[in-house]
């Protein structure tokens, strides 16, 4: 009799445990994390890792492509409408940041675009950063794609 009511009992709370996460509402997109983001077909020299001082996750890596790397814009953009989360800009409103000149030594700095989505679920916000380092060392047409994850959507 001992081990039926046991069983009866793990069972009422196995319920009960699964009752509760199903009214949260809660899923796994919802909790998205850095190992969950796509990487774009192109992508190497991935780095993953969690930034205590923003409570965020940060993902990094690189990608040859021919600026203004539209193709790395049109995948994150189809993945994240693709799981229901809303582009916190107008589509029109990204550009790339040409204002860069040249530094001291005379050398051009790095274009910059910036994005972000966030669930319409939660106060998950996603950041992008795509930092093209076309007139850095390094490849040409190298474009370093940056990821933020953070709840409350603050920077």
């Amino acid at each position: 009799m001992k081990i039926s009511s046991k069983l009866i009992f793990f069972l009422f709370l196995l319920w009960g445990l699964h009752l509760t996460h199903n009214a949260s509402g809660s899923s796994d997109i919802d909790h998205l994390s850095a190992n969950e983001i796509p990487i774009f077909h192109k992508g190497y020299n991935v780095e993953k890792h969690v930034d205590q001082a923003t409570q965020s996750e940060v993902l990094t890596y690189y990608v040859r492509t021919d600026h203004p790397a539209a193709e790395v814009i049109e995948f994150y953009d189809a993945y994240f409408n693709g799981i229901g989360w809303k582009s916190s800009f107008e589509i029109c409103q990204r550009h790339w940041d040409e204002t860069a000149v040249k530094d001291q030594y005379g050398k051009l700095q790095p274009q910059q675009l910036f994005t972000s989505w966030q669930s319409p679920k939660t106060d998950l916000k996603v950041f992008l950063w795509l930092i093209n380092r076309l007139y850095l060392k390094g490849p040409p047409n190298e474009v370093l794609v940056k990821f933020q994850i953070q709840a409350g959507g603050d920077r």
